[in-house]
């Protein structure tokens, strides 16, 4: 558990970040080199809700 706790609040300060903005945020996974979750977080501009989400799959397909 001690080990989440410092991913878990920087996770949380880029989540705020992007809510106190306005601003649409999206997490995805990309690997687990030595066990260990690797993930990328996208931030657009304000109403880009929607593009943001088609880009992410996008993403998310040719990295997988």
């Amino acid at each position: 558990m001690l080990q989440v706790d410092p991913v878990r609040l920087r996770t949380m300060a880029i989540a705020c970040i992007a809510c106190i903005a306005g601003l649409p945020q999206v997490s995805l996974p990309v690997a687990a080199p030595a066990d260990a979750p690797l993930g990328i977080s996208l931030l657009g501009p304000a109403g880009s809700d929607l593009a943001l989400i088609r880009f992410a799959a996008r993403l998310h397909e040719a990295l997988a």
